[in-house]
């Protein structure tokens, strides 16, 4: 018989399929399973400090609206596009994968009108100078929106739920396809367990580029977008005007992969670049 399916025939189909499940299938193994050195950068924010300065490694947008306290990074005053960049790490164009991680919740628990909470990644400026890049750049917005949505640079209607009242772990994964980079969104409850994810496929180039972490009470507009003539250089960033409600805090952002380059030198970057002599030595 022409049509017969033997068991050979029927392994040989079979290890092709399990092959290319596998292929496909997600790498996103839990935080625990990494071990300490796998992680090329993990935030510290000690339990015993308060203070407005996140740290060297860090440039907030605005400064008086963030704060270091009981180990975490506080967004203490609402507004549109409040986000801390980190300066000594930068997501590099060579392939590779690129894996994010944070914990995040509420300051207050109050019922969120709009904006969103999450990462920006890909973060990049005209001038191609990286303290520049740190205070005025732009990226894509990945996170959750302030009605619990999961977005990946555009907010779908049928996008899946979170209840963003409780602590959340928030992981984003990228990693190459044949299009680009297939990208992960995944958003966990750490105190129910219910999880929630997303995914999409996005350009190489929206990944390359600065990392920041974000909470933003302005309107979710789609990201990323080009950057307009500059014209009139103004020294404060676009967009961020005060007011909403959406109110976090942060803390164990860790980030790895094969994407990731190392620059330690870059720390204090945007405050030395403000600083200068006027005498002659």
């Amino acid at each position: 018989m022409k049509n017969r399916f033997d068991r050979r025939s029927f392994l040989k189909k079979a290890g092709c399929t399990a092959l290319g499940a596998s292929t496909l299938a997600w790498d996103w193994p839990a935080v625990g399973e990494l071990h300490e050195e796998e992680f090329s950068f993990r935030s510290t924010w000690p339990h015993g400090l308060q203070r407005p300065w996140p740290g060297p490694a860090y440039w907030p947008n605005p400064l008086q609206d963030w704060r270091v306290h009981a180990g975490r990074l506080e967004c203490i005053s609402s507004g549109g596009d409040r986000n801390v960049a980190l300066l000594t790490r930068e997501v590099s164009g060579r392939s590779g994968n690129l894996k994010l991680s944070v914990r995040l919740g509420s300051l207050d628990g109050s019922a969120q009108e709009r904006g969103f909470v999450g990462f920006r990644v890909g973060i990049k400026y005209p001038m191609q100078d990286y303290r520049a890049t740190a205070i005025y750049g732009r990226g894509m917005n990945v996170g959750i929106h302030a009605d619990g949505r999961l977005f990946i640079g555009t907010l779908e209607a049928s996008a899946p739920k979170i209840d963003i009242k409780h602590e959340i772990r928030l992981q984003f994964y990228a990693h190459p396809s044949a299009k680009g980079y297939k990208v992960l969104l995944r958003a966990v409850s750490v105190n129910g367990g219910r999880s929630v994810e997303i995914d999409r496929e996005i350009p190489a180039e929206w990944l390359i580029g600065g990392l920041a972490l974000a909470c933003s009470s302005a309107e979710l507009e789609p990201t990323p977008v080009e950057f307009p003539m500059i014209k009139d250089f103004s020294f404060y960033p676009p967009n961020q005007h005060a007011g909403g409600t959406m109110k976090f805090w942060f803390r164990d952002w860790t980030i790895s992969g094969s994407k990731i380059d190392v620059h330690d030198e870059r720390a204090y970057g945007p405050i030395l670049f403000t600083l200068y002599t006027v005498s002659r030595g």
